[in-house]
């Protein structure tokens, strides 16, 4: 071979070597980046079964307690309540979302009076604690309530509330035992 077919073949020789391992690098890249992908996807799929199995725990939890958690907005009523709401009062958590005057009617008119500015009113939501009975139930008894609520603001920044109901009945009734021995000595 001449000279300068020499010199155009080793070029050629070198330049597919160089083709090759820059062939060799972007594939390698591409499986690279392939592969973070795909762990990364994978740690996001982990990630939100993990929140979904946190989220459903928390709403297992939350069902089992012996006292009524919820959330409340003016013009919509209660947008939550737990189901540990017919632990307390002869009312499921479906029928008291959205129907304040329902969750009212259980309790004893005298008491629910105080409840009502809080619940029916127009005024901005308030932090409220309330103490009161309810409507007596079919064995005739009497349950002491207590409702414990905060502020909040919901995600679409609309106030609101959020808080506590629970059957305080054995502690009222201890109290009110002490007053009876107290007033007696």
């Amino acid at each position: 071979m001449p000279p300068h077919n020499q010199a155009a073949l080793q070029f050629s020789a070198s330049t597919g070597v160089l083709l090759s391992v820059v062939v060799f690098l972007l594939l390698g890249a591409g499986v690279l980046l392939f592969g973070l992908r795909g762990a990364r996807e994978t740690r996001r799929r982990e990630r939100d079964i993990a929140q979904r199995d946190t989220s459903a725990h928390h709403s297992q939890l939350v069902n089992q307690l012996p006292v009524a958690l919820f959330s409340w907005q003016p013009g919509l009523g209660f947008a939550t309540v737990s189901e540990g709401i017919s632990r307390i009062l002869p009312l499921t958590a479906s029928e008291a979302v959205g129907d304040t005057r329902r969750f009212l009617a259980t309790l004893n008119p005298d008491d629910a009076c105080a409840l009502e500015p809080v619940f029916l009113g127009n005024a901005q939501p308030a932090a409220t604690t309330w103490l009161g009975r309810t409507l007596p139930r079919s064995d005739g008894s009497v349950a002491w309530l207590q409702l414990s609520a905060s502020t909040m603001v919901t995600g679409e920044g609309k106030p609101g509330l959020i808080g506590l109901l629970m059957d305080v009945t054995p502690l009222k009734s201890a109290q009110l035992e002490l007053e009876e021995a107290q007033y007696v000595l």
